[in-house]
C-alpha cells in the first residue's frame, strides 16, 4: 500500500484487514492509537483492589526494584 487513509488504519483496528498491510506511516499511526488505548485502559486499572477482593496474592516491584509480595489470606 503506498498511501494509506483512515479507512484502511480503522480496518486493521476493527480486526479485519492485517496490520502488515499497511504502510510505514499507516503503522506507526496504529501503533501511536494502540499506546493511547493500552495507557487509557492502564488509567481504569486498579489490580491491587481486585486482587484484594478475590483474596489472591501478588508481587510487585518497590521504588529499588525489590520484590515486594502481597498476601491475601
Amino acid at each position: 500500500m503506498s498511501s494509506t487513509n483512515r479507512r484502511d488504519i480503522g480496518r486493521v483496528l476493527a480486526g479485519e484487514t492485517p496490520f502488515d498491510d499497511l504502510d510505514e506511516r499507516g503503522q506507526a499511526r496504529v501503533r501511536a492509537i494502540w499506546d493511547e488505548q493500552a495507557a487509557e485502559r492502564r488509567t481504569h486499572l486498579d489490580l491491587a483492589a481486585e486482587f484484594t477482593q478475590a483474596g489472591r496474592s501478588w508481587t510487585e516491584a518497590d521504588e529499588q526494584g525489590a520484590a515486594v509480595v502481597h498476601r491475601n489470606r
